[in-house]
């Protein structure tokens, strides 16, 4: 059975939004973090410093 996310009350049951908080805003935040750093100190810089210090093993 597929559970539905959007209530038909109008809103999102707690399991959605949980769901679109827990994964949603650390995956804005990457891509944030990427496309700022690579403006400001371009792609070299990313993933010579940033990306290895970020990098999961």
């Amino acid at each position: 059975m597929v559970r539905v996310w959007y209530d038909r009350s109008g809103g999102f049951n707690s399991r959605g939004s949980k769901n679109c908080f827990y994964l949603g805003i650390p995956f804005i935040a990457g891509i944030l973090t990427r496309y700022v750093s690579f403006v400001l100190k371009g792609r070299e810089w990313f993933e010579k410093v940033l990306a290895s210090k970020i990098k999961v093993t």
